[in-house]
């Protein structure tokens, strides 16, 4: 039975997935008992610590007692610091022995310090007596020395008793780590042994099974690329690497010309790349040209786009001597009547399209742009070499020419309609949707730019600063739809004003503003007394008559005369 490469690779994955779930349920229920364990090693040391501690408050306490004794008739100025380290001392004394009982230990030690509770209170008591006494009473502190004595002892020993708990148990603890530990090295051994056993299988697997066949196919493959068809495939085998090899062996015969296409792929992205980034529809048609002029040599060409009206295209550029009309009726054209690309020149039935001149190339085509489903433009080829072969050839050349147009013209249809887009979005982002003239934010960043180049040339910028008089009576009296048609006939008048370097902007509401390059204060002046003229002398209809007379008041600054900017 042949196995195929699918399955001895799924079999090696299994077998290392398993391994690895082995391994990691070993490594984490070592884990599991090493993080307790190390739990219980974190809680033991702190109780042996707490009751180091203790120990050393216990024989504290017992100093403190002697030394209020002595101090009682050598230095009684003492008294005070004596009860305070006493005090201390004993709060010390009762939060060691407290904090181990809230350890997580064993319930013998736990019973263990239990049992010093009776004996640390009494000691306490007897300790705090007998400093006490110490100083107020002699001969009653004499007599409580015995007891004290007899508590320490006690205490003591309840002490040494639960120290010594601590300790073995500290010392068992040990031993269970070293044994944990000697376990996990045994563990890790066995885990390193099978994951050493299932990286030879599967590097063996890999290597002769998968790499070696993919070597002798990458070099198969380089081979051919390089036009050498001369080449043994194994299409023997039986698993995925015999089905790669018989599929190679049938696309040998497809290899030239899908190098072919690779090649026009390429030139086609870096084409659609350049058209991209094309700025303006100016720039896109010139590229245009100029790539189709290298791209299809033998070829003339035009490029027709729809003016805004959409009822004519008008010619927007011309290259390798093609002669197109400046404009065209989309009837002129069998491509546009008919939604496809008409090919003249190659059936016994066609008729010329009437765009075209006299003269011209009898074989051409016109190839409709669209876009998003919309037709745009058109493309029109004529096919016209300078040295005519033989029939065959020549009709199998042109349409290798019209192919290549085609697949250009679905990149040139795309970059034109981006383009149309990006003009038509940046022009509805800079202009004020009632008026048409250019919003605040387009007048500020203009504004900006010319007073930054006039700054640095020594050249004066103007601005009008225009106010619509009494412009809220229009809205109160006639309705907002008045005041409106007040707003569009200033801007209207503002547009026909001032010249094309001028940027007349609607600022907001009934303000606008007009920012003037290269405009002296006095020609401003002028300018602003013209169109308030203007303004005044309009006759705005509404409705069924005429609107009140329209003024307005103008500002007029000039940079830097009338300040900085």
């Amino acid at each position: 039975m042949v196995w195929s490469l699918k399955i001895k690779l799924l079999f090696a994955t299994a077998v290392s997935v398993v391994t690895i779930a082995m391994i990691g349920l070993i490594g984490l229920s070592s884990a599991n008992l090493f993080s307790e364990t190390l739990s219980q090693s974190q809680a033991i040391t702190v109780a042996i610590r707490n009751h180091t501690n203790g120990d050393m408050m216990h024989d504290a306490l017992r100093a403190d007692v002697y030394a209020a004794l002595f101090s009682a008739t050598k230095a009684p100025h003492r008294k005070d610091q004596i009860l305070r380290e006493t005090r201390n001392h004993t709060d010390d004394f009762k939060k060691y022995i407290a904090d181990n009982k809230g350890l997580g230990l064993p319930a013998d030690i736990k019973t263990t310090l239990d049992r010093l509770e009776q004996p640390l209170t009494v000691y306490i008591s007897a300790a705090d007596a007998l400093v006490s006494a110490a100083f107020e009473d002699e001969e009653k502190a004499k007599l409580l020395v015995g007891n004290f004595e007899t508590q320490f002892s006690v205490l003591e020993t309840a002490m040494q008793e639960a120290g010594d708990r601590i300790e073995a148990f500290a010392t068992a603890q040990k031993e269970s780590a070293n044994v944990l530990s000697a376990q996990n090295k045994r563990l890790s051994k066995i885990g390193l042994l099978f994951g050493l056993m299932i990286a030879v299988v599967s590097v063996w697997i890999t290597l002769r099974d998968v790499l070696l066949p993919l070597t002798t196919l990458t070099k198969t493959l380089k081979a051919l690329v390089s036009g050498n068809y001369d080449v043994v495939l194994p299409v023997n085998r039986g698993d995925e690497i015999g089905d790669m090899a018989r599929t190679i062996e049938v696309l040998k015969d497809d290899a030239l010309a899908r190098t072919r296409l690779t090649r026009e792929s390429q030139i086609f992205s870096e084409l659609n790349e350049w058209l991209q980034s094309a700025k303006s529809e100016a720039e896109l048609y010139q590229m245009i040209a100029d790539v189709l002029s290298r791209l299809l040599p033998d070829c003339t060409g035009s490029v027709y786009i729809y003016a805004n009206s959409r009822d004519v295209l008008e010619c927007v550029k011309v290259w390798n001597g093609s002669q197109g009309t400046v404009t065209m009726h989309p009837d002129d054209c069998w491509g546009l009547r008919r939604g496809r690309t008409y090919t003249h020149g190659e059936r016994e039935i066609e008729f010329e399209c009437a765009h075209v001149h006299t003269g011209a190339a009898n074989d051409y085509c016109c190839v409709p742009i669209l876009a998003h489903g919309e037709t745009v433009g058109l493309l029109h080829l004529e096919y016209a070499p300078a040295n005519k072969a033989d029939n065959a050839k020549f009709k199998a050349a042109f349409a290798e020419q019209r192919r290549l147009g085609l697949a250009a013209a679905e990149h040139i249809s795309l970059a034109i309609a981006n383009v149309k887009l990006r003009d038509q979005l940046r022009d509805q982002s800079i202009r004020d949707v009632l008026t048409g003239l250019y919003n605040r934010r387009y007048m500020l960043e203009t504004a900006r730019r010319e007073f930054q180049r006039a700054a640095r040339s020594g050249q004066s910028v103007s601005l009008l600063s225009i106010d619509v008089d009494h412009f809220k009576l229009f809205n109160d009296n006639h309705g907002h739809d008045a005041g409106d048609t007040v707003l569009r006939a200033v801007g209207e008048a503002l547009r026909s004003t001032f010249r094309d370097d001028d940027v007349p902007c609607r600022f907001g509401g009934e303000e606008f503003v007009v920012v003037m390059p290269n405009v002296s204060a006095s020609i401003a002046e002028k300018r602003a007394e013209e169109l308030r003229a203007k303004i005044e002398a309009l006759s705005v209809r509404y409705a069924e008559g005429n609107l009140p007379k329209v003024t307005i008041s103008v500002g007029v600054a000039s940079y830097p005369h009338s300040g900085d900017a």
